[in-house]
């Protein structure tokens, strides 16, 4: 993969260049894949497919092709996560293949992982936690 840090006035985000696993689109959360190191659709209730390790800023619609990924910055969604947001409202990992949640997953066996907050009814700052809790 390739590092980029971008610097536009004083914000800064850290992007990833990963090869994907599959299809992907741009505002979904991806996990790396232990078995080929490539990225793929994070899931809450999917088993290996978390921890989430950011979202994705470009889109890649076949497995092996490069896709850029955010680590750790601000992300705006100009769709509005299907609905605005409430800002510092804290983010996770849905059970919804790529998505972002409001609330945290609760049925026995999901993972929950935060993955950022909402700092505007369209952005969100990302930084996911490499924690991962099993509900019960």
């Amino acid at each position: 993969y390739e590092m980029l840090r971008s610097l536009v006035g004083s914000e800064m985000c850290i992007r990833d260049r990963f090869l994907a696993a599959e299809s992907i689109a741009v505002g979904q959360l991806v996990y790396m894949s232990t078995t080929d190191a490539r990225v793929g659709l994070a899931d809450a209730n999917a088993s290996g497919k978390y921890p989430a390790i950011g979202v994705a800023v470009s889109a890649q619609g076949s497995a092996g092709s490069a896709v850029k990924i955010l680590t750790h910055g601000t992300f705006n969604d100009s769709d509005g996560f299907g609905g605005d947001l409430t800002e510092g409202n804290v983010l996770y990992l849905s059970e919804t293949a790529g998505g972002f949640t409001a609330t945290a997953p609760s049925d026995d066996g999901d993972r929950v992982q935060v993955v950022g907050v909402a700092i505007g009814p369209r952005d969100v700052f990302i930084n996911p936690s490499l924690d991962v809790i099993e509900h019960d």
